[in-house]
């Protein structure tokens, strides 16, 4: 993990495991882990099967959305059939200049862009079984993070790794409780429950 950049210095000293079943109607409602304790990044394991991660924000500010580029072979599809502007509006991809996510969108056949409300978008990221995916930055501090029960079609197993506070780490308030807390996450023998 220490050869991707975003992830250099990470020590984590907590192991959070998710296990989803879809009988059990598993998901985790929109939401910030704790700033207090936690530090800049979020790293976690999506293991077993494919999920989606709804990714949503408060934020009053607006995003400007780009539309996505299409494939050459969707562009030659697109011109054999009626042009888009003929219907008005139609659904169209829309790229997030902000996330690099694709978002699906009314359209004016007049405007090349949007501005968007940050209120009224989710971003979906699809994460493939044994995918890594790291919150850090907007991602970690400005947009909520969610599993919701229809992107859980079987078993999956979510293993989550948290590291401290700057609170908690050198030159911090509480430096010498992160030492602590750091030697006990590196010697824990204990049984996982």
């Amino acid at each position: 993990m220490q050869n991707h950049s975003p992830l250099t210095g990470f020590h984590p000293v907590e192991q959070c495991n998710l296990d989803y079943g879809p009988e059990r109607g598993s998901a985790i409602d929109p939401h910030l882990d704790d700033w207090w304790l936690w530090g800049e990044r979020l790293v976690s394991l999506n293991l077993l099967s494919n999920t989606v991660l709804s990714m949503s924000c408060d934020s009053e500010d607006s995003l400007q959305l780009f539309p996505a580029f299409r494939s050459k072979r969707e562009q030659m599809h697109a011109s054999r059939s009626p042009s888009a502007c003929q219907n008005h509006h139609q659904p169209t991809s829309f790229t997030s200049e902000r996330l690099g996510n694709t978002i699906e969108w009314e359209v004016d056949c007049s405007s090349s862009t949007k501005l968007v409300s940050s209120k009224v978008i989710t971003v979906a990221i699809h994460l493939p079984r044994r995918s890594l995916v790291v919150l850090y930055g907007p991602a970690r501090y400005v947009w909520k993070h969610a599993i919701y029960r229809n992107h859980i079609t079987s078993r999956r197993i979510c293993i989550t790794f948290r590291e401290l506070s700057q609170e908690f780490s050198d030159g911090g308030e509480k430096e010498e409780l992160g030492r602590k807390l750091l030697r006990i996450a590196l010697t824990f023998q204990g049984t996982p429950i």
